[in-house]
């Protein structure tokens, strides 16, 4: 019965959140998405009180700080950078390099293999994740439009 319902779900998914054909679409699309999750973001902060109790570490948990991700991913490139002389920052910055040169991989490479799937992931993972940063410099500075150009699906 949880494979037959994690199969529905899967299949619900498949068809109600379609990407656009083009990365660079779906890159405008999230950072349009971004600018507007921001601003919400700075209208509801008062979810994230402790008064509100539940709705507080929901607020926070699932919005606040994946929204924020970005920044967060950022900083901990920063700190591994600065840290590079200690065998453990050089180890992680090491993973970090590889993770984002298989995203720049992941974007030319072909195919439906294993590793191209995976390559694809960690750029799906990365592109959304600037495509959020510019999403909040758009609205820092105030620059993002009330329209957009449809993407096409």
């Amino acid at each position: 019965m949880a494979g037959l319902n994690r199969r529905r779900a899967a299949e619900t998914f498949r068809r109600c959140d379609t990407a656009g054909p083009r990365v660079r679409d779906e890159f405008r699309r999230r950072a349009r998405i971004g600018a507007g999750g921001f601003q919400s973001l700075a209208r509801l902060w008062p979810l994230a009180l402790p008064k509100a109790g539940w709705t507080a570490f929901a607020f926070v948990s699932h919005k606040i700080l994946r929204w924020l991700a970005p920044i967060f991913l950022l900083l901990v490139l920063a700190a591994n950078l600065l840290l590079a002389g200690h065998p453990l920052y050089r180890l992680l910055l090491i993973g970090q390099a590889a993770f984002y040169s298989a995203a720049a991989i992941g974007v030319a490479v072909p195919g439906n293999g294993k590793i191209s799937r995976l390559l694809r992931l960690a750029a799906l993972f990365t592109s959304m994740n600037a495509a959020l940063a510019v999403g909040l410099f758009r609205w820092l500075a105030g620059t993002q439009r009330g329209t957009w150009q449809r993407t096409t699906r």
